[in-house]
């Protein structure tokens, strides 16, 4: 499949978060997790994954590597840290839980909609709040949604908090649908 190249793709700088707090200044260790379709409809890899497809169609969202665990056996939970640039004051976090009730293993895929589902309801929280954000967000034209969003990689920016990656881009992907 031929890349698409009418897309207009603005990546959203990660602001790392930063602490004092002793026991979280190790450096961070492990490699990003990506996230991409895995029917190749973004033209190429590396260009992620719609928030809106991780939510709507959660676990069965066709991205690489979908089933693979990404996190290694004594990583029990991660910080997921919601840093957007102009609302830094309205700093989210929390925790996603690694191990399911039945003791099986985040897939990637899960971990995928668990970030997204995050995202979504930090958007909820923030949007339209006024910011000199080169990333506003909220309802209008002029703003970005979550639906402009995509998820391209999680990163250890310190210690035991991820970040998300993410790309705006207001085309949403193209469907690879007979």
């Amino acid at each position: 499949m031929a890349a698409n190249n009418d897309r207009t793709r603005i990546p959203v700088p990660i602001i790392p978060y930063q602490t004092n707090r002793r026991a979280m200044l190790e450096a961070a260790t492990l490699p990003p997790i990506t996230f991409d379709y895995a029917d190749g409809r973004m033209g190429a890899p590396g260009l992620g994954v719609w928030i809106r497809d991780l939510r709507g169609q959660g676990d069965n969202t066709p991205i690489s590597g979908m089933h693979d665990s990404v996190f290694p056996p004594n990583v029990d939970q991660i910080n997921f840290r919601i840093i957007w640039p102009g609302y830094e004051a309205v700093d989210n976090s929390g925790y996603i839980q690694l191990t399911k009730a039945n003791g099986t293993r985040l897939t990637r895929v899960e971990l995928g909609r668990r970030v997204a589902d995050r995202i979504v309801l930090w958007y909820f929280d923030v949007k339209n709040k006024p910011t000199r954000s080169h990333f506003p967000l909220g309802d209008s034209q002029r703003r970005v949604t979550y639906q402009d969003m995509y998820l391209v990689r999680l990163v250890n920016t310190v210690g035991n908090v991820w970040q998300a990656d993410i790309v705006v881009d207001r085309t949403p992907p193209p469907s690879n649908l007979p």
